[in-house]
């Protein structure tokens, strides 16, 4: 199966247990939901190679306890477009993604609400030149992976010890993948997992930027149900997490959050690629 190609459609839905802030005005904990909707609509034909267009949606709800404001329900929407080519010899992977990174509210009245604040886009670029048995691998990426706007460098190697093994080191999300069969396969990546949404007070008379950071190490087992039918069942740990906002007494909150535990639950239709949060696709 062709992973990547048009059309599929991924779903997923992550929990994580409450975890306490370790510097708020008073003792607080969060506790995180997030869906997440990823399709391919169709894959043209471009110059050397093809590009592919398709829809990233991810719902962030955060439960508060302790926290003077209501729990929060962020959005972002992206329009990924894909290329995969050969240019002077290295085989390419970039994407760009404009979208908007907002609150409910916003959404709400969409059309009164909605400003450049809300706007932003991501790309990512990856050149791979095979040596050997290892395919090196160099990029740069521009995303709010690590909890804000920032540009950073893509370097690593991907080895395939064997047919059903294959492994990722490249910073920033080494990886593996291991296909038990045709039908199952295991696979486990680190990478960064932070965001940065534009937010809206309930009247609107006030806004701030929602900042989370964190590192995320999951690990997950695929197992093709029928067809082109794909469950996939992930645990991780999340660590290094840190929430930036501004509480409904107008008082900033910067602060440490207790590692914790995650659980991913998934079904992908098609040639689907697995998602990750955020946009971590590639």
């Amino acid at each position: 199966m062709d992973e990547g190609r048009p059309p599929f459609l991924a779903l997923s839905i992550t929990r994580q247990p409450p975890a306490d802030f370790s510097s708020s005005p008073a003792p607080a904990s969060v506790r995180t939901k997030e869906n997440q909707v990823f399709a391919g609509f169709h894959r043209f034909n471009a110059s050397n190679g093809t590009l592919d267009a398709g829809l990233d949606y991810q719902y962030t709800r955060y439960v508060y306890d302790g926290i003077d404001g209501r729990n929060r329900d962020l959005h972002r929407f992206q329009f990924p477009l894909r290329y995969q080519g050969t240019v002077s010899g290295w085989n390419i992977d970039a994407s760009v993604a404009p979208g908007i990174s907002t609150s409910s509210n916003v959404l709400k009245e969409f059309f009164d609400r909605i400003s450049s604040d809300d706007l932003f886009a991501t790309a990512r670029l990856e050149g791979y030149r095979e040596s050997g048995s290892r395919k090196w691998v160099l990029g740069l990426a521009y995303d709010r992976a690590f909890g804000r706007p920032l540009v950073y460098p893509i370097a690593g190697v991907e080895l395939s010890p064997s047919d059903a093994l294959d492994i990722r080191l490249a910073f920033p999300d080494p990886g593996f993948r291991y296909r038990w069969s045709d039908r199952q396969s295991l696979s486990g990546r680190l990478f960064p997992a932070g965001h940065q949404w534009h937010v809206m007070t309930d009247d609107f008379s006030a806004e701030f930027d929602y900042r989370v950071e964190g590192i995320r190490a999951q690990l997950g087992w695929s197992i093709r149900l029928w067809k082109a039918i794909t469950l996939d069942i992930s645990g991780g740990y999340e660590f290094g997490r840190k929430h930036y906002l501004t509480d409904d007494l107008g008082v900033q909150i910067e602060s440490d959050v207790d590692d914790q535990w995650l659980f991913l639950f998934g079904l992908r239709a098609g040639p689907a690629p697995l998602p990750f949060t955020h946009g971590s696709q590639l």
